[in-house]
């Protein structure tokens, strides 16, 4: 969770750290995190980043590549998709400001989840209500299953190929004492063969003696080479 000071003048960290089961990150540069560089750590660790509510003010952050919090960096720092859930004055949302901001958003690839239409705190109605958070969790877990089932798809593709993988250091002769090798531990080539072998490929992994045990990491591949 990752919380703007207008966030926190509504419901604070400790009660979403207390929800979530995990730290709530509050500032831009926090000295308890790594080297300093905890919203890189961040950026690189999510696999979406859903904004929700997603402010007026948010929304033109990230649509002008202004970074002056931790959101609006992470925003400019993640490979992950992005999605937001815009929550505004109903004014506010149909500002033609506003609407130029989204529009930017969509053509730079964020995924914009459309606003509600119904009563607002200010005592307006019109849209501009985020959606119930149980719907916005619906539609994520729908992505990530609709992901799957795409990844499934393509390794369906896999059956009936044939495989070689080589897992671990290599060794080249300099003469019959010496030789040149590598540090690479080959993990990274285990689960591969896995999920190669799993929709019915033939496989077969090459590792040399000093590496790991290959049917401790996959036990359905322990006859392939």
């Amino acid at each position: 969770v990752v919380m703007t000071q207008g966030a926190q003048a509504f419901i604070t960290p400790l009660t979403f750290q207390a929800l979530s089961g995990n730290p709530v990150h509050t500032e831009l540069l926090d000295p308890e995190a790594e080297a300093g560089m905890g919203h890189i750590e961040l950026a690189r660790w999510a696999d979406l980043i859903l904004v929700a509510p997603a402010s007026c003010d948010s929304i033109a952050k990230f649509a002008n590549g202004l970074a002056d919090d931790l959101l609006s960096t992470l925003y400019l720092a993640t490979k992950a998709p992005v999605w937001v859930a815009p929550a505004m004055n109903q004014q506010m949302w149909a500002a033609k400001a506003t609407q130029r901001n989204l529009q930017t958003l969509i053509e730079d690839g964020v995924h914009v989840i459309m606003p509600d239409a119904g009563e607002q705190a200010c005592g307006d109605v019109g849209l501009g209500r985020m959606p119930e958070p149980e719907d916005l969790a619906r539609q994520v877990a729908a992505y990530f299953h609709k992901a799957q089932r795409a990844i499934a798809e393509k390794f369906v593709l896999l059956a009936g190929k044939r495989f070689t993988i080589t897992a671990g250091p290599t060794r080249e002769a300099i003469d019959p004492l010496r030789y040149i090798s590598n540090h690479r531990p080959g993990k990274i080539c285990f689960p591969l063969t896995a999920a190669c072998y799993a929709p019915g490929a033939k496989v077969n992994l090459v590792s040399w003696a000093g590496s790991l045990d290959a049917s401790n990491c996959f036990p359905r591949c322990h006859d392939s080479s």
